[in-house]
């Protein structure tokens, strides 16, 4: 996969939409301690490319959205934004020099990523899916052994980021009468913060 298709692939556009703003408003409480210097340069370094290379359209976050039309309550706030922070800036910190490489490379057991470069993988899983589900990483992982498969939510997930890039690749260019040219969903489309989509009005 060559440079220009990956910065335009639908799929990771939707899921890390608007970085500069969701960066903006991660600011760490004054309780917690500060990451690694090595760590903290590293994440600056990586989400600053990726935030260059996406084309922003979106939102700052599931807090930051407009009211649902449905039933889910954006007012709760997301209790694990930074452990996801944390845990985004270790691994960040881990394969530091190996961030160009292809994300099965340099992580086990990769599946519906591959072809990514690794140093976005770690900020796509902190917004595009714990940020849009309002999730920390046990969610889906087996901690300190992200490769294993033993979660039932992370081979959902699998499922529904295959699902996103059919709609976004296939279906919405069968519909013509949409006025955006390049249209997208994301994870937050439907989840706007919650590990369940709303399906009615409140």
């Amino acid at each position: 996969m060559n440079a220009s298709a990956r910065t335009r692939d639908p799929v990771l556009t939707g899921l890390c939409h608007d970085l500069p703003d969701m960066l903006a408003n991660l600011d760490l409480p004054p309780d917690t301690p500060e990451p690694k210097e090595s760590a903290m340069r590293w994440n600056v370094t990586v989400l600053s490319l990726v935030s260059v290379a996406l084309l922003s359209a979106g939102t700052a976050g599931a807090r930051h959205l407009p009211a649902p039309t449905g039933t889910i309550d954006l007012t709760v706030p997301d209790t694990a934004e930074v452990s996801r922070l944390r845990m985004m800036q270790e691994v960040l910190a881990k394969i530091a020099g190996r961030e160009s490489e292809p994300a099965e490379s340099v992580f086990t057991n990769i599946r519906v990523l591959k072809g990514f470069p690794a140093g976005r993988i770690p900020a796509m899983m902190n917004f595009g899916f714990g940020k849009s589900l309002g999730v920390g990483c046990a969610h889906c992982h087996v901690a300190d052994d992200y490769a294993r498969d033993d979660s039932t939510t992370k081979q959902i997930a699998r499922g529904m980021f295959r699902m996103v890039r059919r709609i976004n690749t296939e279906l919405l260019k069968e519909i013509p009468e949409l006025a955006d040219r390049d249209p997208i969903v994301n994870c937050t489309t439907c989840h706007r913060g919650a590990t369940k989509p709303a399906t009615e009005m409140p």
